[in-house]
């Protein structure tokens, strides 16, 4: 199928873990749901004052968290199409969000080098974690859900402690900005 629908520039898709569901984010402010078999829409999602940047569903596929240039994050029911929760202080631009599988935490990294760890429940600012010297291009929840992996544009990755945001480990060795890293399932490798 070719999809048609948003106004502008898609920058981030994900489908859901049955592939029945493809999410996508734009620069036209929208998130819009498809459905995999027919390639129709099944609901847009407006609410961000700025370019979506990133999505994930989370592991149920009942809810999908959006990362925004407004310097927010979002997450929607996909059922009824709501914002549940708004987080972020709209100071810098929200680059890169997760979940994790077990449904307790949402992080988002961000153009201004910080991390956010949310309760996914309700909202509620976890953990604040500090130590990069540049923008976050990518954020990701180990499988297990317990530890955190950011790259930066500062060249390096961390290892995070997902509950209390310490920074367990400093990856370094690129000599450019790292945009995409992630576990294994085991989380005994980075790749």
């Amino acid at each position: 199928h070719t999809l048609i629908g948003h106004r502008d520039e898609v920058v981030t898709l994900g489908h859901d873990r049955h592939s029945n569901h493809l999410i996508t984010g734009s620069f036209d402010c929208s998130i819009k749901l498809w459905d995999c078999r027919s390639g129709k829409i099944v609901r847009t999602m407006k609410g961000h004052k700025g370019g979506i940047s990133s999505t994930k569903f989370n592991f149920l596929g009942t809810q999908v968290v959006t990362g925004s240039l407004d310097g927010t994050a979002k997450v929607w029911d996909l059922a009824s199409g709501k914002c549940i929760f708004t987080v972020g202080t709209k100071n810098d631009e929200v680059f890169s969000v997760d979940c994790n599988l077990v449904g307790t935490m949402i992080a988002t990294g961000s153009a201004n080098g910080l991390c956010h760890v949310y309760d996914q429940r309700n909202g509620e600012d976890m953990a604040t974690l500090t130590g990069h010297r540049g923008e976050i291009s990518r954020i990701c929840f180990n499988p297990q859900g317990n530890k955190l992996l950011t790259a930066g544009s500062d060249s390096n990755c961390r290892i995070w402690d997902a509950a209390t945001g310490r920074c367990e480990q400093l990856l370094e060795g690129h000599r450019d900005e790292v945009f995409s890293a992630t576990f294994n399932y085991n989380s005994d490798m980075i790749l």
